[in-house]
């Protein structure tokens, strides 16, 4: 995590402002997020409106996704160098042009170039606001308030898609737009006005940004990352078909049971925050297990209605359980030059979503059924789970080494070497307390 703090403005209460802060980022997350997963319930109306079919209207969401991965770290490196606060603003003042731009199309054409235009917005956006998030709390918080701000794309999804979807019926799909536009204009403005500036000796650069990529823990975390969503959306996107198909649930329940997963994705999201700031590698490995362990009770239980209710919750829980801890292990790793890495999670994130949904698609195809779809997704989580492992064996061979130590109050580093007598004061030997007098007499 970066470890440049904010700075609050004289005798004004830090608390307080950080609080505005949160949730001004969480309103921008909930715009974003609004604006990425209310086209589908807009679908139809956009291709009766423009004259297209549906699978072409498709495009304005896989679109989305490949605008998402590319864009984002592209949008990273053109804003870093700007103050974070002015960066974040920038970045949702393109997301409104982006959405105002929908708003006023009339050809496809330019309505799909105005989603290109947010979704270019949307990684860099939640890898700075991330950034941002956990630089306005202690250190023991920082999980907690990065999975605050990741609330909000689980609020769009409960309450924004379905208002948006609301709106279109009733005032035409541009209303929706102009909505989702005006939520993210207020939350840049909000940001533009109480975000604190960064304090530091500025910010990193391109080439240190580009190096933490490397970094194992980093790469781990991205690859990660990709098998959290690629398993989810194995079995997400056909959540539906798969209630009306093997559970028979009647279609006035649908509505009902997306909300309790939604409501299950909100919980998860925020006990993940907090057991990131308890242990941050052993939540990751609780929450792989219990993808697993949903995934399994989904194939068990999908042709049960009754059973579904609990099921849908936990698949939505656990599903989010890894989201800011994911976040957390990718910032930690890059935490002296973090905005490419925080951007590339969500990279990651969307690069795993389009495979696991083409994934989905394909062995539907092949006429295995929707029962087989969480069978493939417990393959994800173990990989997933397996990975954990050789970075455990890592970080233990890693602090064998006779490496710099770092004293938990002072936080300096101390070399063995060079400070012989400062580290032995600092870590003395265990044996000290046995043989003092075998020790004095060495010194």
């Amino acid at each position: 995590m970066d470890t440049k703090s904010s700075t609050p403005a004289p005798g004004e209460k830090p608390v307080a402002r950080a609080a505005i802060v949160l949730a001004a980022l969480t309103l921008g997350a909930f715009a974003v997020g609004t604006s990425e997963f209310m086209v589908g319930g807009v679908l139809n109306e956009v291709a009766r409106s423009l004259g297209v079919p549906i699978p072409a209207a498709g495009l304005l969401i896989s679109g989305y996704a490949a605008g998402v991965t590319v864009g984002g770290p592209l949008m990273t490196m053109l804003t870093g160098p700007l103050e974070r606060r002015y960066q974040i603003s920038l970045l949702l003042g393109i997301f409104v042009a982006g959405n105002l731009l929908c708003a006023i199309s009339t050809s496809f054409a330019w309505l799909l170039l105005g989603r290109l235009v947010t979704a270019f917005c949307h990684g860099a956006f939640y890898g700075t606001a991330s950034i941002a998030a956990g630089s306005l709390v202690p250190s023991g918080q920082r999980a907690r308030a990065v999975a605050l701000v990741s609330s909000g794309v689980m609020i769009a999804n409960i309450f924004g898609v379905p208002a948006g979807a609301g709106l279109a019926q009733l005032l035409g799909w541009q209303a929706s737009f102009w909505a989702v536009g005006a939520l993210g204009g207020l939350a840049g403005l909000l940001l533009l006005l109480v975000l604190p500036p960064v304090r530091g000796s500025g910010r990193p650069s391109l080439r240190a940004e580009a190096r933490a990529l490397s970094r194992p823990e980093v790469v781990v975390g991205l690859l990660l990352s990709f098998c959290f969503t690629a398993g989810l959306f194995t079995c997400v996107p056909y959540l539906t078909p798969m209630l009306t198909d093997l559970a028979h649930a009647p279609a006035d329940l649908i509505p009902w049971l997306l909300m309790v997963f939604g409501c299950g994705a909100t919980a998860g999201m925020l006990l993940g925050g907090r057991l990131a700031d308890w242990r941050l590698r052993p939540t990751l490995a609780i929450a792989f297990g219990a993808q697993g362990v949903t995934y399994l009770l989904l194939a068990l239980t999908g042709s049960q209605l009754t059973a579904m209710w609990g099921t849908v919750f936990l698949l939505g829980a656990s599903a989010m359980l890894a989201l800011a801890p994911l976040r957390m292990m990718v910032l930690e790793g890059a935490a002296d030059a973090p905005g490419l890495a925080a951007t590339m999670t969500s990279s990651a994130f969307n690069l795993g979503a389009a495979t696991g949904a083409a994934l989905g698609s394909a062995l539907l195809a092949t006429g295995l059924g929707y029962a087989a779809l969480p069978i493939v997704a417990i393959g994800f989580a173990a990989a997933a789970t397996a990975v954990l492992r050789p970075v455990a064996i890592l970080r233990n061979v890693r602090g064998s080494i006779a490496l710099p130590s770092v004293h938990r109050e002072s936080k300096e580093p101390c070399r063995p070497a060079r400070n012989h007598k400062r580290a032995r004061r600092l870590h003395p030997p265990a044996k000290a307390a046995r043989f003092p007098r075998l020790l004095q007499g060495r010194r």
